[in-house]
């Protein structure tokens, strides 16, 4: 079909008019449709104006992003697309089904007060906090959302990284919010403003006692190419980090003669956690999903703060929890030793943390045992517990603390939990969660207990403190 375009009186497709609806106000695409700028001919103008909108929307409900009313769709349009979100979908279920348009909702906000934000000290009212924005992009009956982030400092990096994920993929809904002065000196040093579309301003100053690795994302989920190296985006992660620890020993050793840094062995150590973690994130995220992997994203900072340096360390990934993949282990001998675990606590605690408990154990691993070409066996299943041994080695472990939610399981190590870490007479390390250290005692609910929503995927968070009178006795 043609139509006239009155603004160079040439004749042009409607499928050009279409690219240019994607930069044009309403009022401009009006005009493009309209031959004359007498009144009679508006009408016509504006039917075929519904028609173009029509399949823009179709389109976009397939490939593309709605941003916002200036960039895309008028504010009549907007809410009819429901962007897919896996985190979304599983902190509100009913999200598909209950959908309310955005052009049936009326104009208003919605304030959500984000205080004490952390998965490590308030895991409860965090995860409310994030089903109330999930169910208020869904069922609303305003059109947006304030965020306000009230704390001075960050307490825990991963809900930084699962709420920018959550930002990125959902609807547009969160419109602006009131940010802490203190807070916004974290913004840029961890490129939390790019990563949650932030616009900056003079306001948004750098922290001085801040030693930062922006955040590190793999996003692309799909077939890798075998030409590309599959492990370079998980090792070029793990130098940064080992970069970063080096960074901070160096700091809080500058007043000292002789300057620390991790020894080899704390870099392999250090090295062999960063990439088991995100390994399990790209390859247990999809579990028996051809040719799919998983996303994820990892972050670190050091604050020197109140006379102590403050460290936290944090992994994120979408996909399916731990307790999914466990339960699905190749491992003949693991299986039996999960399944009789369950099976002497499942009347009092719930399955899927039993499993996800049993999974951070020692040599609880979905894969079967290999040999090398050397004759050694392949040991899977390690890395968790080198984590735990390897925070505790560097800081004050007494005000070290960590930090799983995987699914709806939250589990915890701190205090005397991770004081009592054990390991048998053949080197295995394990936790139970509770004072005994005892398989046979169910886990303390203290620190070990099911979350009100999901979570799809898993989030490993730490926080620890390290200083100059710790490395006097330490090997690094």
């Amino acid at each position: 079909m043609q139509i006239f375009d009155k603004m160079d009186n040439k004749m042009v497709n409607r499928k050009e008019i279409e690219k240019k609806y994607l930069n044009s106000s309403n009022d401009e695409l009006i005009m493009l449709f309209t031959k004359h700028r007498i009144s009679s001919n508006k009408q016509s103008a504006k039917t075929n104006y519904k028609k173009v909108k029509r399949r823009i929307i179709h389109k976009n409900r397939r490939t593309k992003r709605v941003l916002d009313d200036k960039k895309t769709l008028s504010h009549k349009m907007r809410g009819t697309i429901k962007k897919e979100c896996l985190i979304l979908d599983g902190l509100y279920p009913q999200r598909k089904s209950r959908w309310k348009k955005f052009r049936n909702r009326k104009p208003g906000n919605k304030d959500i007060n984000l205080n004490n934000f952390s998965f490590i000290d308030n895991p409860i009212n965090t995860i409310n906090n994030l089903r109330e924005l999930s169910e208020g992009e869904s069922i609303y009956s305003y059109n947006s959302c304030q965020l306000n982030f009230n704390d001075t400092t960050i307490y825990d990096m991963s809900t930084y990284l699962l709420l920018g994920n959550i930002i990125k993929n959902m609807f547009p809904f969160v419109t602006g919010g009131i940010m802490n002065q203190n807070l916004k000196q974290f913004m840029k040093p961890l490129k939390i403003d790019k990563y949650f579309s932030i616009e900056t301003d003079d306001s948004f100053t750098e922290h001085k006692n801040l030693w930062a690795m922006p955040i590190i994302s793999k996003t692309d989920n799909n077939t890798i190419d075998e030409n590309i190296n599959k492990n370079e985006a998980r090792d070029n992660a793990a130098t940064d980090v080992c970069n970063k620890f080096n960074e901070w020993l160096d700091k809080i050793s500058s007043t000292q003669t002789i300057k620390l840094k991790l020894s080899e062995k704390g870099e392999y150590t250090l090295r062999g956690i960063v990439g088991e973690v995100l390994d399990n994130a790209e390859y247990h995220a999809f579990e028996g999903k051809k040719n799919k992997y998983g996303k994820w994203k990892v972050s670190c900072f050091m604050e020197h703060t109140d006379g102590n340096y403050k460290c936290c360390l944090a992994f994120f990934n979408g996909g399916e929890p731990i307790y999914k993949t466990i339960n699905n282990t190749k491992n003949k001998d693991v299986k039996q030793d999960l399944d009789n675990y369950i099976d002497k606590h499942k009347k009092t605690i719930d399955k899927n943390l039993l499993s996800t408990i049993f999974a951070l154990q020692d040599k609880s691993t979905r894969k079967k045992e290999t040999v090398t070409d050397k004759g050694k066996t392949n040991k899977h299943g390690l890395g968790f517990m080198h984590m735990v041994e390897f925070i505790k080695d560097v800081s004050n472990s007494k005000k070290a603390k960590i930090a799983i939610i995987s699914g709806n399981s939250y589990i915890k190590f701190c205090d005397s939990i991770l004081e009592k870490t054990s390991t048998t007479t053949l080197g295995k390390r394990f936790q139970w969660f509770n004072e005994n250290n005892s398989r046979d005692i169910a886990p303390d609910s203290t620190y070990a207990f099911n979350l009100p929503f999901t979570i799809n995927g898993t989030i490993i968070t730490s926080r620890f403190y390290m200083g100059e009178d710790m490395f006097y006795d330490k090997k690094v």
